[in-house]
C-alpha cells in the first residue's frame, strides 16, 4: 500500500470511505474524462506474449488495433499490475473522430504513466499526425514532454527504469486576465508543473482522426520503446491541484509512494516568465525553477512552478480577484507539506505605475504568503532586466530594488538574493554591453552562461530557506 500521509484528502475532496479499509483517492473531473486506456483493462494473458486484441478505451470505446509486430503484455510490470511493453517496432492505432474533435478545440488534458523509457529518436508514447507541432507526447530516454520537433515543452529525463508521469493541460481561454496573452498550457512531470506557456495547445494534424499509442500515427512514425500503463484524456484543462490529484490516484493504483512523500518542506517558484516561469515552449533544463531544484537535489514531483508570463506583483496576489494566489493555495494544500518560496517579479510591474505602489504590492504579497503559511520561508530574487529598458530602470526598477533592499526583512523575506549588481548575470545597465549573457529572446534567463553564473546565488538562496 502506498504512503498517503502527505496528501490532504480534505482539500482534494477525492476520498471515498470504504468499510474496513483505507480511503482511496479517485480521479478528478471524471464527468469530463473522454478516454482511458489502462493496461489492466486488457484481458489477462501470458507474460511477454503478443497482444493480438484491440486496446479499447474504457470511457468512449475507442479501439486501437495492434500493428503487425505486436506490443507485449507484461503480467507483473509494477507491483503485480500489468503493463504494455513497446519494443520500438510495434504500436496500436485507430480512428477516433470524436476525440479528434475535442483535441482540435485545443481545450483538453492528457496524463500518461510510463516506465523503462529507452533512448530513441523522437519516440512517441501517444500521438496523432506525422510530426511537427502535432498532438504528440514523447519519452525517448533523454527528455519527456509534449511535441516532437518545434514548439515543445519538455523536461530532462534519463532514468530508464523508474516510472514517470507526463501530464499536460491546455485551453484557448485567458484564465488569468491579469497576465498577458490568451490561451494557456502547462506541462507536468510526476505532478510537478515544470513549465507553462501563454498559448493554446496543439491540435491534431490528421484529417481522419487517426490516433496511435506507441507511435505518432498508424504507420508507426517515431515508435516508442518502453512500458505504458495509463493514457487518459479529459475535455477540459485540469488545474495544477487536479493534476496533483491525478498523480495521487495513479501512484495509489500502482502501489507506489508519492513523489513528495516523506519530505518536510516543499519548494514553490512564483513570479513571471522572466524570472521563475518559463514562458516559452523549450527544454526546461536551464530554467530558473529547474536550476534551483537541481541545487537542492529535488526530483520531479518535489517542487512546483507557479510563475506565469505577463504576471505582475499585483496579479500574483490580488489580480483577477486573487485567482492566481488561490490556485497556488490549492496546489500547496493538496501536496500537504510545509512550503518554501522562491519569488521575484518586477519585469511586468514596471508598467503598473509608481515605485511606492509597487513596493506596497511587494509587502502585501509577502505578507499574504506569511499569513497563509506562518511557518513558511521566503527567498526573494531581485528582478533581472534587459537591454531595451535602461530608461525604465533609472526611474522604476532601480528605485524598487533599492526599496526592497531596505525593507525586505521587515516585509517578511527570509533571504534576499542581491543579483542586481552582478554584471556576470546582467543588470539593465550591464546587459546592453553584455548581450551574450542572455537568452536569444532578450527576455528570459535560459542562456547557459547566465545559468552558470546564477548557480552560486541559487545554492545560497535554497540553503538559506531549506530549514
Amino acid at each position: 500500500m502506498p504512503t498517503m500521509t502527505s496528501v490532504s484528502a480534505a482539500v482534494l475532496s477525492l476520498v471515498l470511505s470504504t468499510a474496513g479499509g483505507p480511503a482511496a483517492p479517485q480521479l478528478p473531473q471524471q464527468a469530463n474524462l473522454r478516454a482511458q486506456w489502462s493496461a489492466d483493462s486488457i484481458t489477462p494473458q501470458a507474460d511477454n506474449s503478443d497482444i493480438t486484441a484491440n486496446w479499447v478505451d474504457s470511457i468512449g470505446g475507442v479501439a486501437l488495433t495492434p500493428s503487425t509486430t505486436k506490443p507485449k503484455y507484461r503480467t507483473n510490470a509494477i507491483n503485480t499490475k500489468p503493463g504494455v511493453q513497446f519494443l520500438g517496432t510495434g504500436w496500436f492505432s485507430g480512428l477516433a473522430p470524436t476525440l479528434k474533435t475535442q483535441v482540435d478545440t485545443r481545450i483538453y488534458s492528457v496524463y500518461i504513466f510510463a516506465s523503462n523509457i529507452a533512448v530513441r529518436s523522437n519516440a512517441v508514447m501517444f500521438g496523432n499526425g506525422a510530426g511537427g507541432n502535432a498532438f504528440a507526447f514523447f519519452g525517448n530516454g533523454t527528455v519527456v514532454g509534449r511535441g516532437i520537433s518545434s514548439n515543445e515543452i519538455r523536461g530532462p529525463y534519463t532514468d530508464t527504469v523508474t516510472p514517470i508521469s507526463c501530464g499536460y493541460a491546455c485551453t484557448t481561454a485567458k484564465i488569468y486576465p491579469a497576465a498577458s496573452s490568451s490561451g494557456f498550457e502547462r506541462q507536468f512531470l510526476n505532478g510537478t508543473c515544470i513549465a507553462d506557456n501563454l498559448a493554446a495547445g496543439p491540435a491534431t494534424s490528421s484529417g481522419d482522426g487517426a490516433f496511435a499509442i506507441g507511435a505518432t500515427n498508424s504507420t508507426g512514425t517515431f515508435p516508442y520503446q518502453g512500458y505504458l500503463y495509463e493514457v487518459l484524456v479529459w475535455d477540459k484543462m485540469l488545474t495544477q491541484a487536479e493534476m496533483v490529484a491525478v498523480e495521487t490516484w495513479c501512484r495509489w493504483k500502482y502501489g507506489m509512494t508519492l513523489p513528495w512523500a516523506g519530505m518536510s518542506r516543499f519548494f514553490n517558484f512564483d513570479g513571471d516568465s522572466h524570472t521563475v516561469g518559463v514562458g516559452g515552449t523549450i527544454n526546461v533544463n536551464n530554467s530558473f525553477p529547474y536550476l534551483n531544484a537541481q541545487s537542492l537535489g529535488l526530483k520531479y514531483g518535489q517542487w512546483q512552478t507557479h510563475g506565469i508570463g505577463g504576471m505582475t506583483l499585483f496579479g500574483m496576489y490580488g489580480g483577477d480577484a486573487g485567482a492566481k494566489f488561490t490556485d497556488m493555495v490549492n496546489v500547496i494544500n493538496a501536496i500537504g507539506i510545509s512550503p518554501r518560496f522562491v519569488c521575484s517579479e518586477y519585469y511586468n510591474q514596471v508598467a503598473a505605475g509608481r515605485v511606492a505602489q509597487s513596493f506596497s504590492d511587494f509587502q502585501t504579497y509577502i505578507g499574504l504568503l506569511k499569513s497563509t503559511w506562518p511557518a513558511c520561508k521566503v527567498a526573494w530574487w531581485e528582478p533581472f532586466s534587459y537591454g531595451t529598458d535602461a530608461a525604465t530602470y533609472a526611474t522604476n526598477r532601480g528605485p524598487f530594488i533599492t526599496a526592497v533592499r531596505g525593507g525586505y526583512a521587515a516585509a517578511g523575506v527570509d533571504y534576499l538574493a542581491q543579483v542586481g549588481d552582478d554584471t556576470n548575470i546582467g543588470t539593465s545597465d550591464a546587459y546592453t554591453n553584455n548581450t551574450a549573457l542572455w537568452s536569444a529572446d532578450t527576455v528570459h534567463i535560459l542562456n547557459t552562461t547566465r545559468v552558470t553564473n546564477l548557480s552560486p546565488y541559487t545554492l545560497a538562496c535554497c540553503n538559506a530557506i531549506n530549514l
